[in-house]
């Protein structure tokens, strides 16, 4: 299980780059954080897998336990394969 540094912050301290770290090991990196209009983060897009097995899974901002931007690392609950299988797609709202 990974450790979270007592210097964490709320999802909306992540950045494009940032690595995206399960309980059992790295998923991947951020690829796009999806924002409200108030600009308040509601899901953020990783990218995940080599080249030609690329994917965009989208994990909803509930799921973020916390960011070390000292290392730029963000820490989601959950284990990796189970995440990189999330939906690609964003939930549409009426």
């Amino acid at each position: 299980m990974t450790t979270i540094d007592t210097h964490t912050e709320s999802a909306g301290e992540a950045r494009v780059g940032d690595a995206v770290l399960a309980e059992d090991g790295e998923v991947g990196r951020v690829a796009t954080i999806v924002r409200s209009e108030r600009k308040v983060p509601l899901y953020i897009v990783i990218a995940t897998g080599r080249f030609l097995r690329r994917r965009h899974p989208v994990l909803p901002c509930s799921l973020v336990e916390g960011v070390d931007r000292a290392q730029r690392r963000v820490y989601v609950s959950g284990r990796r394969a189970r995440l990189c299988r999330l939906s690609e797609s964003v939930p549409i709202a009426f």
